[in-house]
């Protein structure tokens, strides 16, 4: 099966909620391959945003205290609905206050 043509013809709505270096990339990237970016830590619209989505990409490598609360509802609303979630580590630089260690 070729999955970039059937991809293509799915045309994913895919939530995510990244750190703000590589939002614009991510969303591109996402285009690119024929899905369709939603990007939003916003603690009041998270489930919702997932609940209509088809998947869930969440990139903790930049936090605070704000999208760790996203993520989590984001990830409550995922297991519910069934759908594929992504979780991606990439710190742009170490944290020399140990705040990438806070999950």
């Amino acid at each position: 099966m070729n999955y970039i043509k059937k991809l293509r013809e799915v045309k994913p709505l895919v939530h995510n909620i990244t750190n703000y270096v590589t939002v614009n990339d991510v969303a591109n990237a996402i285009l690119a391959i024929g899905g369709s970016p939603i990007m939003s830590d916003e603690i009041t619209e998270v489930a919702q945003m997932t609940s209509i989505s088809n998947a869930l990409n969440i990139n903790i490598g930049t936090l605070n205290q704000v999208k760790i609360a996203s993520m989590f509802e984001a990830g409550k609303a995922s297991n519910t609905c069934h759908h594929i979630t992504v979780f991606v580590r990439k710190s742009v630089a170490p944290a020399p206050t140990g705040s990438n260690t806070v999950i």
